[in-house]
């Protein structure tokens, strides 16, 4: 949604910085490239009020660097909980435990 704010901006940004898009983003599937492609250039065809589409588009580009940000303190969490098992006294017994139970 950052690259791609507006159906427009969407449209005319290419196949190529799709596929690029797609690839960065793990999206590219073999069964969905295509179906994501075809909806990628007809994306300006949902057609809305100018004012709309820049309301819902800065709703989504909101949402999207919250996700970010969200997704930053999740991966800064996990490493500190990491890193904390990693001391733990008992971190070799939990580890074959939880290996155990297919964790």
């Amino acid at each position: 949604m950052l690259a791609f704010p507006t159906p427009q901006a969407l449209v005319t940004a290419g196949k190529r910085r799709w596929e690029k898009f797609l690839h960065t983003h793990r999206l590219w599937g073999s069964e969905t490239a295509e179906k994501r492609l075809k909806i990628f250039a007809q994306a300006d065809q949902f057609k809305a009020s100018e004012p709309v589409v820049r309301a819902k588009s800065r709703l989504a580009v909101s949402l999207c660097k919250l996700l970010g940000t969200l997704d930053k303190q999740l991966t800064e969490y996990r490493r500190q909980i990491e890193a904390l098992f990693e001391k733990h006294p008992d971190q070799k017994s939990l580890s074959s435990t939880a290996s155990g139970r297919g964790g």
